[in-house]
């Protein structure tokens, strides 16, 4: 891992982990190591709620994780290879990766051409619906009980997608400079990667698509006409949640009395008010999403 250290300016509420300058005037630019699995507590309070990078030697110990010891090309060609994922292809080595260039496939296939030698063919992440976690070929290889949807070490995170990256290079290939939104645990199988990481506390110095507006203090990066909060979330999320629970709590109240058989008519009526009005709220602010949709 390779930590490239940039110039600082304003707007820019980051208090994370960035490289820094020691009493000697020396940068200090490595990223730390463990050799053994962290439990979650260690792994948040030294690194997760830092913003700081580790590299941990080895693969997860969970009991649910039997990747290492089965993904081989046989078992995901008869496990999953007839799983249709979406690749990217570059006519030729000259060409690179991330210019848009898809192809769908047969995982099988993809195997095949990958396991041949091809460097043209580079299965990256694939798109999810309604919600899902992931999608083919992780879907059929979760079936079979491969790997835990949250592993000990980051236990305490919410899952917001697993990804599966797979190639071939004989020579060094980049998939370009970019940021994700939400902490990564990187999971190398096989060969070898290396990371060049800019701390947060730079990004008003770097190129970026889009003019930063903010930096939160957590390190989470806002363009501007697009502000979230620090967790992501914008006003619109917060408001549509609360909405959800005002629902949730009303529905639940209506029908703790109906089970309880209660006869007041009075608190009746006032339980199924309170619902309509938090129906009401779901349904305004629907109508109203679907009106910013039809002006974009």
């Amino acid at each position: 891992v390779e930590v490239v250290e940039a110039r600082g300016c304003g707007l820019n509420e980051y208090e994370g982990w960035s490289p820094c300058v020691d009493s000697s005037g020396e940068k200090r630019r490595e990223v730390e190591r463990e050799r053994e699995e962290l439990d979650w507590d260690s792994m948040f309070s030294r690194y997760v709620v830092k913003r700081k990078p580790v590299v941990i030697e080895g693969h997860p110990k969970d009991e649910g994780w039997r990747v290492t010891e089965r993904w081989t090309q046989d078992y995901l060609s008869k496990n999953a290879g007839d799983a249709t994922v979406s690749v990217e292809y570059r006519p030729s080595l000259s060409n690179g990766f991330g210019l848009g260039n898809r192809t769908r496939m047969k995982l099988k296939d993809v195997l095949d051409k990958i396991g041949e030698g091809s460097e043209q063919y580079y299965l990256t992440s694939q798109d999810t619906k309604d919600g899902n976690l992931f999608t083919s070929p992780l879907t059929e290889l979760h079936e079979k009980r491969d790997f835990p949807l949250r592993p000990e070490v980051l236990k305490g995170l919410v899952p917001a997608n697993i990804s599966l990256w797979m190639g071939s290079s004989t020579s060094k290939s980049s998939s370009g400079l970019h940021h994700d939104y939400h902490d990564n645990l990187y999971i190398l199988l096989s060969g070898s990667k290396t990371f060049t990481i800019f701390s947060p506390k730079y990004t008003v110095q770097m190129r970026t698509f889009g003019a930063i507006e903010r930096v939160h203090r957590n390190g989470r990066i806002n363009y501007r006409g697009r502000e979230t909060h620090a967790d992501g979330s914008t006003t619109q999320d917060r408001c549509r949640a609360e909405i959800k629970q005002k629902v949730f709590e009303a529905e639940r109240e209506l029908l703790q009395l109906e089970d309880e058989g209660c006869q007041d008519s009075g608190r009746l009526e006032a339980a199924e008010e309170k619902l309509q009005e938090a129906l009401d709220l779901e349904l305004s602010l629907l109508e109203e999403e679907e009106e910013e949709e039809e002006e974009d």
